[in-house]
């Protein structure tokens, strides 16, 4: 995958299904995206989940693209060969022709998840605005001398929430 050097130009949408759909729908880029978030748990996470989602996209379409270039190979090869050469190739091309009807598949349901990923994004943020970059906002059962830093045990709530099974110290 590679980086765009201009983040106002779009990425191609060959190459990077992912980055380009995420560009093209909330016209910035996935670590953009992530800085942004960072005020509030609930945005972080799912920005988290929309820049995974657009890397799963591109990866797809890499592999997708490596299968293609496979199934044209072996075509060449087969216009080369004789008639032995025909019946292997035939099996080679089924095999192939199912990878890619396989990963096609898997790229449009990407795709697909990414844009309602970005859908729930966009109806978060309208609904609750991001908390103020650097203090997030305290939640039952923390104590106000913690430092306000994200939580060690993954539960998205700040240090010291209190939550059962909290393992954060």
């Amino acid at each position: 995958m590679t980086a765009t050097t201009n983040p106002s130009e779009s990425p191609d949408p060959i190459r990077e299904p992912g980055r380009h759909r995420l560009h093209k729908r909330l016209g910035t880029t996935g670590r953009d995206l992530t800085a942004q978030a960072s005020g509030s748990p609930a945005h972080l996470a799912l920005a988290t989940l929309i820049c995974d989602m657009a890397r799963d996209a591109d990866i797809l379409a890499d592999m997708l693209r490596g299968r293609i270039g496979q199934a044209r190979d072996e075509l060449a090869r087969l216009g080369a060969g004789g008639r032995p050469a025909l019946s292997r190739g035939t099996t080679v091309m089924a095999a192939l022709g199912a990878e890619i009807d396989l990963i096609t598949g898997q790229l449009d349901q990407c795709l697909g998840h990414l844009d309602r990923l970005i859908d729930a994004y966009r109806n978060l943020r309208r609904h609750t605005p991001p908390a103020a970059p650097g203090r997030m906002r305290l939640v039952p059962g923390q104590r106000r001398n913690r430092a306000a830093r994200p939580c060690t045990c993954a539960c998205s709530r700040p240090c010291g929430c209190g939550h059962a099974g909290c393992t954060a110290p």
